[in-house]
């Protein structure tokens, strides 16, 4: 979700105009909103705004959402933002599987999906677990990216 929609009214600034960039979020972390943020669970931001582009910025933990942007029809292309190892499901989520020996097609590929790493994006993102003076970036961006 957009937690206090802090991303989105920094993307609203930042877009042009044309790009039009509505934050959604359940509510269920209870944060309060510094900017507008629509009321609703990603399930029914899907349905209610039919996007093209989506973008997930540090999904909770143990959730994925994936199934569902991908299965949103028109949505050519989604973006997560966050550290793989604490947002969303490593392997579901990410596609991401360390100390597998051969763990398979990651589930975005078997339905499809191609990722593209955001390595100019993620050279940027600082993320509260990264070290002081370390090269090493939790953080990441990846855009998935329909057939």
């Amino acid at each position: 979700g957009a937690g206090d929609g802090r991303l989105a009214a920094a993307l609203r600034r930042r877009l042009p105009g044309a790009v039009q960039v509505t934050a959604t979020d359940s509510g269920a972390r209870g944060l309060a909103t510094a900017h507008a943020v629509e009321r609703c669970d990603v399930g029914e931001a899907l349905c209610r705004f039919a996007p093209a582009v989506a973008l997930s910025s540090w999904m909770p933990m143990g959730e994925d959402w994936t199934p569902g942007l991908q299965a949103s029809p028109g949505l050519r292309e989604y973006v997560l933002v966050g550290d793989p190892h604490v947002c969303g499901e490593l392997w579901q989520t990410w596609g991401l599987a360390p100390g597998w020996s051969d763990p398979g097609v990651p589930p975005h590929e078997a339905a499809g999906w191609t990722s593209v790493p955001l390595a100019d994006v993620a050279r940027h993102q600082l993320c509260r677990t990264d070290w002081p003076f370390s090269r090493d970036r939790h953080s990441t961006s990846v855009s998935f990216r329909a057939p």
